[in-house]
């Protein structure tokens, strides 16, 4: 599945300017994020069919199988909403529901985590690489 997932977020980094490794892009990160994970999937593959003794593979139930569909979903839910409510909103919003989906930490908590991965994220990719994120699209 990550072949896939890899292949496809791969073919969608391409459509964005990658620049060069000195004025990197936007679409710079997600190529080499989506190129990793496709790699990871295919030596995965190779490995799984390559052992001759195949255990039985126990796949999440209850709680970690709902926790593996927020945080899927979140991934999902991000592309989507990115677009409309920029970067910081959208990464903060969806790490509040995925920090709180884990049940780790208490609100307080979780809401100051959620702030810091929007701020942090938009200060390494906006201000120290000086790779813009896409506007808003009420700011166009």
């Amino acid at each position: 599945m990550s072949v896939v997932v890899g292949l496809v977020y791969t073919f969608a980094a391409v459509k964005l300017k990658v620049g060069t490794l000195s004025q990197p892009g936007p679409g710079l990160y997600p190529l080499f994020v989506g190129s990793l994970m496709f790699l990871a999937g295919l030596i995965g593959m190779i490995e799984v069919r390559s052992k001759k003794d195949q255990a039985e593979v126990a796949w999440p139930q209850g709680a970690a199988l709902w926790r593996i569909i927020v945080v899927m979903g979140g991934c999902i839910t991000y592309v989507i909403i990115m677009p409309h409510l920029g970067h910081l909103i959208a990464a903060g919003l969806v790490s509040l529901v995925t920090l709180r989906a884990m049940g780790e930490f208490r609100w307080t908590t979780s809401i100051a985590i959620a702030v810091g991965i929007a701020l942090g994220s938009y200060l390494l990719f906006s201000i120290i690489l000086n790779i813009p994120f896409p506007r808003e699209i009420w700011s166009r």
